[in-house]
């Protein structure tokens, strides 16, 4: 016999009453934050925020390392959804965990408000900036790293051993970029996979009740 296509994997999945009970109806968080997170976002540079006296940054190198870091983003989150392009279930699993991530995320940048470091270099996504070059730059948005976090959730929600390791390796190199840029304080990018594990956990446990 053989093996089902991906199109047949994902018919099967989405014809299951329980698959659309657990994970295919509670896409909806992400369909409702998803559209408020810019308008945040544009909140948060607004709001004037506390600065930190970081211990850890004035030992590290200062640069602009944009050209570094986001080959390592786009590369661990095109990866990341082609290593589980036949796992609906973790798949399903971790586009919920990034919704509950951004939740998150929300809630601890409207509880802690933060001034960028002083000597930040703005972090320009080249591939954005091919057709955005004027965007207006993101600074405020610190407490904790999204982009830390979501290739963390990238690193937890992989199936097999070898590529959760892979993508983990990827999830750290980031965070010490992320300093060296000045994007953001230690306290960022060190907090950023405990918040994506809680994100993760939260998930598990919303499908889990949602198949009860």
């Amino acid at each position: 016999m053989s093996n089902p296509t991906l199109l047949e994997i994902w018919r099967g999945a989405l014809r299951d009453p329980d698959f659309r009970k657990r994970y295919a109806l509670p896409m909806g968080v992400l369909v409702v934050v998803l559209p408020l997170y810019p308008m945040f976002l544009f909140w948060i540079e607004t709001r004037p925020g506390v600065p930190i006296a970081d211990p850890i940054l004035p030992h590290l190198p200062h640069a602009d390392v944009s050209m570094i870091a986001f080959p390592i983003i786009y590369v661990s989150l095109f990866g990341g959804l082609f290593a589980l392009r036949a796992q609906p279930v973790a798949l399903a699993l971790g586009v919920q965990s990034y919704g509950w991530m951004i939740v998150i995320r929300m809630l601890m940048m409207s509880l802690l408000p933060l001034e960028p470091p002083a000597d930040t270099i703005v972090l320009r996504d080249p591939f954005v900036q091919l057709f955005h070059a004027d965007s207006s730059p993101l600074t405020r948005d610190l407490f904790f790293s999204g982009h830390t976090a979501t290739l963390t959730l990238v690193a937890l929600r992989q199936t097999h051993p070898r590529l959760r390791w892979l993508f983990g390796v990827l999830a750290a190199s980031l965070g010490p970029l992320l300093m060296i840029q000045r994007a953001h304080y230690s306290i960022d990018v060190a907090a950023a996979p405990f918040f994506a594990f809680c994100a993760c956990r939260l998930a598990d446990r919303v499908s889990h009740r949602r198949g009860t």
